[in-house]
């Protein structure tokens, strides 16, 4: 065995200290991933980014949940073959008479009307009617509702039934009020008209209670076709069985097409507004939805984006980075199902992308920077990684061990035996030296770091008396012989000049027989 002593320089303490702090960055990366995928989750909740995605999670859900109407509610149409019967519009209102007192001999629970009532018509019939409205004894609701005064005018006005007719029924708010997308998803509890707060057409129908300016989602899962259906002149003229319709809910409006009064919706594209208005009804009827935004869906998403950060095994990362959004689909799905209960799940699932993503990404670059830093063939960390554990971890020195006549071993042994004699032959090393890494630097070299400087004589005799057994190789014995050097540190010694120090002191060793 060959020493050689490395003089100090004051530029390795710079490296040292430069890669100490990018180690220290690549240690703390997952404080980093969680904090910013927070921060992104965050951004994406309070600015309404993701209401795209969570009203495409909201129609899978509904289409999964899939059932029929609870048919307490029913619809007299103002269908087509309604508007061919009676040929003009606005309906004389005897038409409407004759309406109202069938269903309420019938015994329909309420009579509610999707009809703007808030012009006069001929004295007669406008008397007729409040008076059928009188006969049926409070049952019966009539809509009122805002709209601007003229196309793009700030102004409003309020339209209500006329007194005679608005003395002898409940009031309803009637208002379908789409997304900035043009799709209407929700429906109010209660809007302010003409001074007065009031309940929703669906709210009253329902029977639900809320305060005005205050809304719900309406339950798309409800399917409009399953609702039952009457035509309006059937009604009228008596062509029905009263006992279709005793004790329901009975909402009059118009599915013509040519009435215009029709709306785009989730899941079944265009449909009449008086559907809409059931719909919602249809939703209240199980209680008011209750929401709960997007902090809760959150806070699960930051405990399993700290699970991700922490998944070292791919294979595990892309298991729970596509079961996850499964996972929330299905909490989500439960809850709406079960309890009414709504999430907007776009931030926590933006958030579990981010850490899935930050976990791949950093997955990706150890497994990268662990094939840098090893030999292919044996798998010993190689010159780079040694040079790496000199700069962050200093030792007193470093061994190099030099494998004497191995193009010959690998002339007799082939590639791979020679590859697992290098194996072996580190495992003594390891055994012998107490070395936690023994580290590849060529084909010939092995090296290792050495913590004491008193320590290395023992070393070198112990390494000596244990490489005069043969190593077993495949079950063949092989008399391997390797040259010993030895480079020791003063100071802030340049680290790849120690390693060189202790390969040129191996190979002096080597020439010199020592």
């Amino acid at each position: 065995m060959t020493r050689i002593t490395t003089p100090p320089s004051r530029l390795n303490r710079s490296a040292r200290l430069a890669n100490a702090g990018l180690a220290a960055i690549y240690r703390q990366w997952r404080h980093l991933a969680i904090v910013l995928a927070t921060a992104v989750a965050i951004v994406i909740g309070l600015s309404g980014l993701g209401t795209g995605l969570d009203h495409f999670v909201d129609e899978q859900s509904s289409a999964l949940r899939d059932h029929r109407a609870s048919g307490q509610l029913q619809i007299v149409e103002i269908d087509a073959r309604s508007i061919a019967a009676i040929d003009r519009w606005p309906w004389p209102r005897r038409n409407y008479v004759q309406v109202v007192d069938r269903l309420h001999a019938a015994g329909a629970r309420s009579i509610t009307f999707d009809v703007d009532f808030s012009s006069a018509s001929n004295p007669a019939d406008d008397q007729a009617f409040a008076d059928a409205l009188r006969r049926a004894g409070g049952t019966v609701a009539l809509p009122t509702f805002s709209q601007e005064a003229s196309s793009g005018s700030a102004d409003v006005t309020e339209s209500l039934p006329i007194a005679p007719l608005a003395a002898n029924a409940a009031l309803a708010a009637v208002s379908v009020i789409p997304d900035p997308d043009g799709v209407v998803r929700r429906m109010p509890v209660g809007i302010t008209t003409a001074g007065l707060p009031r309940p929703s057409l669906s709210a009253i129908i329902a029977g639900a209670k809320g305060s005005s300016g205050r809304d719900f989602p309406i339950d798309f899962s409800i399917n409009p076709e399953t609702i039952p259906r009457h035509s309006f002149v059937d009604i009228r003229d008596g062509r029905f069985n009263p006992a279709d319709v005793r004790g329901k809910d009975i909402l009059i409006g118009a599915t013509a097409i040519e009435m215009g009064d029709r709306y785009a919706v989730p899941r079944y594209g265009v449909i009449a507004g008086v559907e809409i208005q059931a719909l919602a009804a249809e939703t209240l009827f199980h209680g008011m939805p209750r929401e709960s935004g997007w902090r809760l869906p959150l806070l699960l998403a930051l405990g399993l984006g700290l699970v991700l950060l922490r998944t070292r095994s791919k294979a595990m990362l892309v298991v729970l980075s596509s079961l996850s959004p499964v996972g929330f689909f299905v909490l989500a799905l439960i809850a709406d199902s079960w309890w009414q209960w709504t999430f907007q799940l776009a931030p926590a699932l933006s958030l579990v992308a981010c850490c899935a993503l930050s976990a791949l990404a950093i997955n990706l670059i150890t497994e990268a920077r662990r094939r840098r830093r090893h030999d292919s063939a044996t798998g010993l960390p190689n010159r780079l990684a040694l040079e790496e554990a000199l700069q962050t971890h200093p030792e007193a020195g470093v061994f190099a061990a030099k494998i004497a006549d191995f193009d010959k071993v690998v002339a007799a042994l082939g590639g791979a035996a020679s590859a697992r004699l290098v194996q072996r032959l580190a495992e003594r090393i390891a055994l012998v030296a107490g070395a936690r890494t023994v580290y590849r630097l060529d084909d010939r070299l092995l090296a290792w770091r050495c913590h004491d400087l008193i320590d290395v004589d023992r070393q070198v005799a112990a390494l000596r008396s244990l490489m005069l057994s043969p190593v077993d190789v495949d079950g063949r014995r092989i008399d391997a012989t390797m040259a010993l050097g030895f480079a020791s540190e003063e100071g802030d010694s340049i680290f790849g000049r120690t390693i060189e120090n202790a390969v040129f002191a191996a190979a002096t060793a080597r020439e010199d027989g020592s």
